[in-house]
């Protein structure tokens, strides 16, 4: 039986990938950077610092370019009700209609997650949510599962494991 369920947010409940991407290579060809060419299933699941160790190779132009890209990124929010997945609101508040309790575990940083959680009207629907941006070890280590586990005070059965 079923306790839980611990979701991500970038690319399960929330469309996002691709406007992430398009927004950095967006700033990039802005700062005279060119990049590869390269769609977002190369980078889901990676975290922010991989994705800029992917697109900008050389690392004292990567450590500028993130700062600068931080401005950017402000002035260019992605509307996340716009990128809600079809139905997720609806299976959200079905799951726990049905006793099953609901967790976010993401490589996000806890303010964008806590805003898309608004825009998108899901505030209520999470009984746990954890940023591995908060965490010393990010996506991919399972570091930020085990602690949305551990907040919701349930061991992980070794067959559920991912």
């Amino acid at each position: 039986m079923k306790k839980a369920i611990i979701f991500d947010v970038d690319g399960v409940l929330v469309d996002s990938e691709q406007y992430y991407l398009k927004r950095r290579l967006d700033f990039l060809r802005s700062q005279g950077v060119e990049t590869k060419q390269i769609s977002s299933s190369e980078i889901r699941g990676a975290s922010d610092a991989q994705r800029w160790e992917l697109l900008v190779p050389a690392v004292k132009f990567r450590t500028t370019l993130k700062a600068d890209y931080s401005a950017y990124t402000d002035s260019h929010p992605i509307q996340f009700w716009n990128h809600l997945v079809p139905g997720v609101s609806g299976g959200l508040k079905w799951l726990q209609s049905n006793g099953i309790r609901l967790a976010i575990a993401s490589a996000g940083s806890l303010d964008s997650i806590e805003r898309m959680l608004k825009e998108c009207g899901l505030v209520d629907c999470f009984e746990v949510v954890v940023s591995g941006a908060d965490l010393l070890q990010n996506k991919p280590s399972p570091v930020v599962y085990q602690q949305a586990l551990d907040l919701l005070s349930l061991l992980a059965p070794a067959m559920y494991c991912i």
